[in-house]
């Protein structure tokens, strides 16, 4: 299985963009041609008043641009294209296609573009902008595992473990928290709460696998399991989570390392 790595979606756009738009073109009419011409892509950066290599940003807007006139006008049909765009990427994530991702990645993008009138300045703009409407449209039933590029909240039991886990964000920015279930049992923070930005997709897993990647990760990185401390306790840590059964998701109030050593909470 591949190294974890949780870094920011950054893909080199000289090794896999051209594989990118290839991928678009086959996946749109015959007629539309997402790779355009050398001219098209130098032409951006100095359309902006910059004198430097075309970045990915440059260059899916330029995707971007192509795709437009294809996109459908209503909102059904344009969350049906992101639909299959996260689909896309969940399926390139398992089998390790970087040059799929960013292709699916970019299709998610061009309708967040459409759906904003044209244009990407404040689709994140609070939870009534175009982007967090849209994710939480498409998100997965509470409790089930999303995709990955989908937005979700799931359950994970693992080295001790148990945490609610939600993803959001689109294919290309994903953003994961951890919250502890219960005031009792170890936990990978002890306030309960553990968040990671602009995660990359581990290749060759689904969400829930990655989750417990991340969590062993966290723990080696940590050197260990924490307990909640006595300050945060006090709180009812399934109430936002009303799809969660309290005795399943209930944690010990001890755990035992496979040393045999126990931990307790106090």
């Amino acid at each position: 299985m591949t190294a974890v790595s949780i870094e920011t979606i950054q893909p080199d756009p000289a090794v896999i963009f051209d594989d990118a738009t290839a991928a678009l073109d086959e996946d749109f009419d015959d007629d539309t041609d997402f790779t355009g011409d050398d001219d098209d892509i130098d032409d951006v950066p100095a359309q902006r008043g910059r004198s430097r290599e075309p970045s990915y940003i440059d260059l899916r807007d330029a995707a971007v641009l192509r795709m437009a006139p294809d996109l459908p006008a209503d909102q059904a049909g344009l969350d049906t294209v992101a639909r299959e765009a996260f689909e896309a990427f969940h399926a390139a994530v398992v089998i390790g296609d970087e040059a799929a991702m960013m292709a699916a990645s970019i299709r998610y993008d061009a309708v967040v573009w459409k759906l904003n009138g044209g244009a990407f300045f404040a689709c994140e703009a609070g939870n009534e902008a175009v982007s967090p409407r849209l994710r939480a449209r498409l998100a997965a039933a509470p409790g089930a595992v999303p995709l990955w590029g989908q937005s979700g909240e799931f359950l994970v039991d693992h080295a001790g473990i148990r945490a609610i886990v939600i993803a959001r964000g689109g294919p290309s920015s994903l953003q994961v928290e951890f919250r502890a279930v219960s005031a009792t049992g170890p936990f990978i923070s002890n306030t309960g709460y553990r968040s990671l930005c602009g995660c990359r997709p581990i290749y060759e897993t689904t969400m829930d696998e990655a989750a417990k990647i991340w969590i062993s990760q966290i723990l080696t990185e940590k050197k260990g399991r924490e307990f909640i401390g006595p300050q945060y306790r006090d709180r009812d840590f399934l109430a936002a989570f009303p799809w969660a059964e309290a005795g399943e998701a209930a944690s010990p109030a001890q755990y035992q390392e496979p040393t045999g050593q126990f931990a307790f909470s106090f």
